[in-house]
């Protein structure tokens, strides 16, 4: 027996609600971070975040060195997520 495909159409509307992911995977951190202009600051908590391995700051040093930009990132001390500064 044939299996059925779990493809279907997509209005503009549709896709345009959804949380897709770009190139290379980027998550909603990541675009956060890379949007952000000279001054900005944002807080990433650690439900925006999950239980990844590493903490954003390896995100905002990826970014750094491949679109050279300077970002400043700091842990908060009780936990409750990270600040990351865009400086140049």
């Amino acid at each position: 027996m044939a299996q059925k495909s779990a493809m279907k159409k997509l209005t503009r509307e549709d896709m345009l609600n959804e949380p897709w992911r770009g190139k290379g995977g980027s998550s909603k951190v990541f675009r956060a971070i890379i949007s952000l202009t000279v001054g900005e600051i944002i807080l990433i908590e650690p439900t925006d975040w999950g239980t990844r391995k590493y903490p954003p700051s390896y995100i905002a040093r990826y970014i750094a060195k491949k679109y050279k930009r300077k970002y400043v990132t700091l842990r908060h001390a009780g936990g409750k997520g990270w600040a990351v500064e865009r400086v140049e």
